[in-house]
């Protein structure tokens, strides 16, 4: 059974005209492209025809349903997520978001979405022009999961610091976004009960919604 996001996008017919879409016909063969690079001993040859075939028929209909797409995704994403490991396989599901971003659902679903985010940050000069809302979730997520396991060792303020200045899409323009809600999450989930709480908010005052969040700390603690 489909999510919402999911069923919103099965019920549609996505058109290959130039003018409705004019990248749709170039993503579809970039992800044979993509698919054609996975190493032959990890690949599913069957999976690899049914994708051609998928792509070879929308191309000369002009048209494909949504619903055949996911359950191309599934197909895929199911098969070749214990090979995860593998930077091309990777890339290759990270795609198929990138075409359709409702299908960043079946990443949360089968346990990528933490490795298909890091895919994200790791190569964000490339995706950082064309980043949409789907991207920017599983980075967030993929940072969320990483700096929860970096509580675990209970860092003080300047180690979380030194951490966040450590990652270099956090530090990017790109990742402003993500920075800020990550020292945000960083307080309300760790430092409110800590003494270097205040100290580890103050680095970042010169971003109004921080500061905000310091002078409310500030007043309740009149």
């Amino acid at each position: 059974m489909f999510t919402e996001q999911l069923n919103f996008l099965a019920d549609k017919k996505i058109s290959l005209n130039a003018q409705d879409n004019p990248e749709l016909s170039f993503q579809l063969r970039k992800l044979i492209c993509l698919f054609r690079r996975i190493p032959s001993d990890l690949k599913n040859l069957e999976l690899e025809q049914k994708l051609v075939c998928f792509v070879s028929t929308a191309v000369q209909n002009g048209y494909y349903k949504g619903q055949d797409f996911i359950l191309l995704a599934i197909d895929i994403v199911e098969f070749y997520r214990k090979y995860s490991c593998d930077y091309r396989v990777l890339s290759t599901m990270g795609y198929f978001c990138q075409i359709h971003f409702s299908v960043y659902e079946l990443y949360y679903k089968y346990g990528l979405a933490y490795k298909i985010g890091g895919l994200f940050v790791n190569h964000w000069k490339y995706y950082s022009k064309k980043k949409n809302s789907t991207i920017s979730d599983l980075i967030s997520n993929y940072y969320l999961v990483y700096f929860n396991g970096f509580i675990d060792n209970e860092p003080n303020a300047l180690q979380c610091i030194d951490e966040i200045n450590a990652q270099d899409y956090l530090m990017s323009e790109a990742g402003l976004y993500q920075k800020k809600s990550i020292i945000l999450w960083l307080y309300e989930n760790y430092f409110y009960k800590r003494n270097d709480g205040l100290f580890f908010l103050t680095q970042y005052e010169h971003d109004n919604t921080i500061k905000k969040k310091i002078i409310a700390i500030t007043n309740k603690r009149k």
